[in-house]
């Protein structure tokens, strides 16, 4: 008998992959199950899921011809330089604040981090050859998809849904304490032990409307407006 045709090999291995990734989520699912009562088998079983998942990606293979792509741009040293610089500040600010030190001397280090990974972004991004400019009727688009995105996160924005979710009020909370602690401090931990940043844009909507409904929501509606723009402009042509 000869060789195997092409067809029923390929049929075999999109098989052989999808039986992969169902054990993958199972052993997820199971993972999740003991998390509580076992949780190092419960780290192991995630582990092992995620190994069948790249297991099944390899098995699979891709069926899509790979389309030509352009020539990659070396990437500058210097965004290397900013890029190192910038993890560097960020990584010798976790100490700092596990040793509990003062908002005086971890901000300003974080900032300055988070300030150089920016530049190294932007620097990389201007670096380019060629910079795909946006038609007008792109940028039309994108202003139109904004504004009415904004309309439908906005519309009666405090008073739908009428009740407050707890993870929401949660969140509140969290805002309102992040503005009324003295120091101002983003590296506490508030509510499940969470780093209150991640109460910010909620802090922010507060201190601008103040304490209600408006606020605590304004932020997400702006956010979600932007993330449907973005979404809109990554994936169209220019």
């Amino acid at each position: 008998m000869g060789p195997p045709m092409p067809s029923l090999v390929s049929a075999r291995r999109r098989w052989g992959s999808l039986l992969l990734k169902l054990a993958a989520v199972a052993a997820a699912g199971w993972a999740q199950a003991v998390v509580e009562s076992r949780p190092v088998l419960s780290a192991a079983g995630f582990g092992f899921g995620a190994v069948l998942f790249v297991i099944a990606e390899r098995v699979g293979g891709s069926t899509i011809a790979p389309e030509r792509q352009p020539a990659l741009t070396p990437t500058p040293r210097t965004f290397w330089w900013l890029f190192g610089t910038g993890c560097a500040f960020c990584f010798a600010t976790a100490p700092l604040v596990e040793l509990q030190a003062p908002p005086e001397t971890t901000h300003p280090l974080w900032v300055v981090g988070m300030t150089l990974l920016m530049v190294a972004a932007v620097h990389a991004w201007w670096s380019e050859p060629q910079q795909p400019r946006p038609s007008p009727k792109i940028l039309g688009t994108l202003l139109l998809l904004f504004i009415v995105a904004g309309i439908l996160y906005g519309w009666h924005l405090s008073t739908i849904p009428p009740e407050v979710h707890g993870d929401e009020a949660e969140v509140g909370n969290d805002a309102i304490e992040l503005l009324a602690q003295r120091p101002f401090n983003l590296f506490m931990v508030g509510w499940y032990w969470l780093p209150m940043f991640h109460a910010l844009p909620a802090a922010a909507g507060i201190k601008m409307f103040g304490v209600n409904m408006l606020g605590l929501r304004c932020s997400s509606g702006a956010r979600g407006g932007r993330w449907v723009s973005r979404r809109f402009s990554s994936s169209s042509p220019s």
